[in-house]
């Protein structure tokens, strides 16, 4: 799964598309984490764009969380463990960006 032009989120079988401007790039992911009887788990996530925000998506609630990046720099990627609830994620970053994409698509 990478970031380009859009981002894809399912919940409750509903999947929301976010589209990107060309210019547009992820610069930020903040979000909730709680204690389930699964152990702990990402409850909601907030993405951040060089432009705007968009969520949180999810059930806000828990210890917040931030990931910033640097100036210059966008997340281009994610990867992450999922069972019945998302318990861990991570992201690739590119610190030189140029802040152009190419259009992709993902589904």
């Amino acid at each position: 799964f990478s970031v380009s032009s859009a981002i894809i989120h399912v919940f409750s079988l509903k999947c929301l598309q976010i589209q990107f401007s060309l210019s547009e790039y992820l610069t930020g992911i903040s979000g909730t984490i709680a204690s389930s009887p699964y152990g702990v788990i990402i409850t909601s996530l907030t993405l951040v764009t060089n432009t705007r925000t968009y969520g949180p998506y999810g059930q806000v609630g828990g210890t917040p969380f931030q990931i910033p990046i640097q100036i210059k720099g966008s997340i281009v990627g994610f990867f992450g463990r999922v069972g019945w609830y998302v318990d861990a994620f991570g992201i690739y970053v590119n610190p030189n960006q140029d802040a152009t994409h190419e259009d992709e698509v993902l589904c």
